[in-house]
């Protein structure tokens, strides 16, 4: 799980956010993702969806990339893209 961008469409009636889909080509997001542990990362990511700061087509930064902004190991990160996936807000 390296990066992902946020799918096109909006809330679904389940409440879930829109989609992110991993390694498409697609113009880097200038959101901020915050947060030290996973959970606190995915809400961010969520956080920035529902606001509408991280559109479709913008690309989550790759796992490497985002420890190094946030100062976390890959393995939160991960975990964090992980807790994404598991909720159906990322496609593998």
């Amino acid at each position: 799980m390296a990066q992902a961008i946020v799918r096109r469409g909006g809330l679904s009636s389940h409440g879930s956010e829109p989609r992110l889909r991993l390694g498409q080509v697609a113009k880097h997001s200038n959101a901020q993702i915050t947060g030290d542990s996973a959970a606190e990362i995915a809400d961010s990511v969520r956080s920035l969806i529902e606001s509408g700061r991280l559109a479709p087509g913008e690309l989550l930064p790759p796992v490497r990339t985002l420890a190094e902004q946030l100062g976390i190991n890959r393995n939160t990160a991960v975990a964090a893209y992980r807790r994404l996936a598991h909720s159906g807000a990322v496609i593998a």
